[in-house]
């Protein structure tokens, strides 16, 4: 199988938990595809990222992941613990932010999983982009 289709299978592996039909899968590509430069957030993700302790959460994520090549599930987690220690948040209060930063959504896959798929995605040829996570966390944090 090529990289391309191991990506896919990938995934639609993560994607197909979140639907009960399939005519709902397309829908939750866009937590793949679904960003553009610009992205416009659900009131939600957009009031919670303006929330000064969220903020500072997510700015504290970005800065760190900013300063890597690319983020891999344990760059993610040793961020995590960096990030918790500078911003004295757990659990929700940590989580939540980076997720809206990240997915531009309040809900959805595992963190540790969506994270392979946007590094990987964003180096493949595929008919449509999918931006990194430096790439997503720029455009979600400078549309806020």
């Amino acid at each position: 199988m090529t990289r391309r289709g191991s990506w896919l299978a990938q995934a639609i592996d993560l994607l197909k938990t979140h639907v009960d039909h399939l005519d709902q899968l397309p829908n939750e590509t866009g937590i793949l595809y679904g960003l553009e430069a610009a992205p416009q957030l659900e009131p939600a993700v957009r009031d919670l990222l303006r929330r000064p302790e969220a903020h500072v959460v997510a700015d504290e994520f970005a800065r760190l992941v900013e300063a890597r090549d690319s983020l891999t599930v344990e760059g993610y987690r040793e961020i995590l613990g960096q990030v918790k220690a500078a911003t004295h948040q757990k659990g929700r209060n940590l989580f939540h932010p980076i997720r809206a930063a990240l997915t531009g959504r309040d809900s959805g896959p595992e963190m540790e999983k969506l994270i392979p798929l946007y590094e990987e995605g964003s180096r493949l040829n595929l008919p449509r982009k999918v931006m990194s996570c430096r790439e997503r966390l720029r455009a979600i944090l400078g549309s806020v």
